[in-house]
C-alpha cells in the first residue's frame, strides 16, 4: 500500500476530528465579546538556561561512514526457487526512466522532503518484542547522507514514522543518545544530541523541551521547560513554557499554568494565556493553531438533545489574532481551517460542510466529507451522490473526473491513491490461493496519469506515491527510485 499525505481522505478526517473532540474551551469569551481580554496572571517564568556552547564551538559531527549496501547473495530479486523468473524491467524508453535502479534491502522508505527521504531498516529489539526502526536520510541522487544508525520509534514522533527536512534541518530522535540532534542537508551534526524533545523547523525556529519528569518527595514532577531554538541550536525564546508548539503564520501556541497563548518569532506574548486547556480521549492535550488568522475554540454548552433531555454539548466557533470572536460558537465539529476556508459540522457524521474566513456558507451541511487540496480545489462525497469537485467559491467542476479515483480504469486495475504531480498509483491482483494451499500475495503497483493511461507498468511489489519528482518502487527486496521525465 501507499505511504503519503493528503491521504485518504476518510482516515484524515478520523484522525482529525480525534483532535477536534479536544481542542479548546473558551467560555470567557463569551461574555466579553467587546471588552478587554482578561488576563491570568501567571508566575515568574524559569530562568534562561545557559547557552549550549560558545559561538563557534558548534560540535562537528563526524565523517560519514561509508554506508552498507546489502550484497545481491543477501537479498537475491527472485524471491522463491520455485516461483518463475521474475525479470526487472528496463525503464529505458519513452518518459519512464530508473533514478537509481533497485539497490537498497531498505524495510521502510518515505518521501523526499528538500532532496532527502527518510529511510528505515528494523531489529528486533533486545527487551521488547517488536522491532526497532533504525533510521538514515538519503538524498535525491542515492546517497546515505545521515548514516543509517539512529535507533528510534515510531511513537515517539507526531509524524507518520519519520520526521521530514523542513528549512534544511531535520531533528532526529536518537535512543541511544538520549534525546535530539539536528543535521542539515550534507550530513553534519548542527545541534547536538541535547534536548529531550523537539519538533520541526518552522519560521526559522524549532520548539524543544529541557527536562522531564522526575521524582521529588514521592511523587512524580514534570520539570521540563520549553523554548525555541534557531537554526544553528541557539536559543532564541527562553525556555520558560510549560509546553510550544511550532510557529505558523508568524505565531506560535505556548502553555503557562494550563492555559494556552500565543507568542511573536520575537517572543512577545500576543494573546495571553486564556485559553483553556483539555485532553483528549487518551490523555493528551491538545493545542490551538492559527490558520488564515484564525482559530478554533470551543465551549460546553447545555442544550436539549433529540429526547428533549438537557446536556452538556460542546460547541465550536473562531477567533481572530486580537482574541476576538469572529464566528459565534455554533459548530458540533470543526475539521480544518486551510485556503481561507474551514471545515465543519452542525450535526452527525453527513452532515460536513465549508464556511469561509467570514462565516459564510460555501458548501451546505450535506456531505460525508470535504477535503481542501493545495491546488485550491475543494474534494468532497456528497451523501446522495458521491464524489465531486469544487472550486474554492464553491462552483462545480464539470469534469471532475480527472480528479476522482477510476475504479474502472481498466479490467482488474483499482485505483491506489490520489494524484501526487500528476500520476496516481493503480494496482493489479491481490491475495491468492497458491498450489499448496497457502495464501499468497500476488498484488503488483504501477503509476496512471490524469487521461488514464498507464504511464508506470502494474509490475512492482510496493511503490509510494510521487514527490520531488521521484517515486520509491519495490521490486524483491530492494527499493529503487523511477523518475517520469518529458511528460
Amino acid at each position: 500500500m501507499t505511504n503519503k499525505t493528503k491521504y485518504i481522505s476518510i482516515i484524515i478526517a478520523a484522525a482529525v476530528i480525534t483532535v477536534a473532540t479536544g481542542l479548546i474551551v473558551f467560555s470567557t469569551l463569551r461574555d466579553n465579546k467587546q471588552g478587554e481580554i482578561p488576563y491570568i496572571p501567571v508566575e515568574e517564568a524559569s530562568p534562561t538556561p545557559p547557552a549550549l556552547y560558545e559561538e563557534d564551538e558548534v560540535e562537528e559531527a563526524e565523517a560519514t561512514p561509508e554506508p552498507y549496501y546489502p550484497d545481491d547473495e543477501d537479498y537475491p530479486l527472485d524471491e522463491e526457487e520455485d516461483e518463475p523468473e521474475r525479470i526487472l524491467p528496463e525503464l529505458t524508453e519513452g518518459p519512464i526512466r530508473w533514478h537509481t535502479k533497485p539497490t537498497w534491502a531498505f524495510d521502510q522508505v518515505f518521501p523526499f522532503n528538500e532532496g532527502m527521504a527518510a529511510v528505515e531498516i528494523f531489529e528486533l529489539s533486545d527487551y521488547h518484542w517488536d522491532f526497532m526502526h533504525i533510521l538514515g536520510y538519503m538524498n535525491n541522487i542515492g546517497e546515505i547522507i545521515i548514516p543509517i544508525e539512529h535507533i528510534h520509534y515510531p511513537e515517539l514522533y507526531m509524524y507518520r514514522g519519520a520526521p521530514p527536512f523542513s528549512e534544511g534541518r531535520v531533528a532526529v530522535m536518537s535512543v541511544e543518545n538520549g534525546g535530539i540532534g539536528v543535521f542539515d542537508t550534507d550530513g553534519n551534526l548542527i545541534v547536538p544530541f541535547y534536548f529531550q524533545w523537539g519538533w520541526t523547523f518552522s519560521e526559522g525556529l524549532m520548539a524543544v523541551r529541557q527536562g522531564g519528569w522526575e521524582f521529588i518527595n514521592d511523587q512524580w514532577v514534570d520539570n521540563s521547560r520549553w523554548g525555541f531554538i534557531d537554526r544553528d541550536g541557539n536559543i532564541a525564546i527562553p525556555m520558560e513554557f510549560d509546553y510550544a508548539v511550532n510557529f505558523r503564520g508568524g505565531f506560535a501556541p505556548v502553555m503557562r499554568d494550563g492555559y494556552w497563548g500565543f507568542i511573536n518569532t520575537s517572543g512577545e506574548v500576543v494573546i495571553p494565556f486564556i485559553i483553556e486547556v483539555i485532553f483528549n480521549e487518551i490523555g493528551y492535550s491538545i493545542y490551538p493553531r492559527f490558520s488564515e488568522g484564525m482559530v478554533a475554540i470551543s465551549t460546553t454548552v447545555i442544550e436539549q438533545n433529540e429526547n428533549e433531555e438537557w446536556v452538556y454539548v460542546n460547541r465550536w466557533g473562531f477567533m481572530d489574532m486580537e482574541g476576538n470572536m469572529t464566528i459565534p460558537f455554533q459548530f458540533k465539529w470543526v475539521l480544518d481551517i486551510y485556503n481561507d476556508l474551514a471545515i465543519v459540522a452542525m450535526g452527525g457524521w453527513q452532515d460536513w460542510g465549508l464556511i469561509d474566513c467570514e462565516g459564510n456558507v460555501v458548501l451546505p451541511f450535506e456531505y460525508n466529507w470535504i477535503e481542501i487540496r493545495e491546488s485550491g480545489l475543494v474534494y468532497a462525497s456528497h451523501r446522495e451522490d458521491g464524489h465531486r469537485v469544487y472550486d474554492r467559491e464553491g462552483n462545480q467542476i464539470e469534469h471532475p473526473e480527472r480528479y476522482e479515483s477510476f475504479a474502472n480504469l481498466l479490467p482488474l486495475v483499482s485505483f491506489g491513491s490520489g494524484f501526487y504531480e500528476g500520476f496516481a498509483v493503480v494496482q493489479m491482483g491481490g491475495w491468492e490461493d497458491s498450489l499448496d494451499g497457502s495464501r499468497v500475495d500476488n498484488t503488483r503497483w504501477g503509476y496512471a496519469d490524469y487521461e488514464r493511461n498507464i504511464v508506470v507498468p502494474i509490475v512492482f511489489d510496493e511503490v509510494r506515491s510521487f514527490s520531488e519528482g521521484l517515486a520509491w518502487v519495490r521490486f524483491g527486496n530492494y527499493w529503487g527510485l523511477i523518475q517520469i521525465i518529458d511528460y
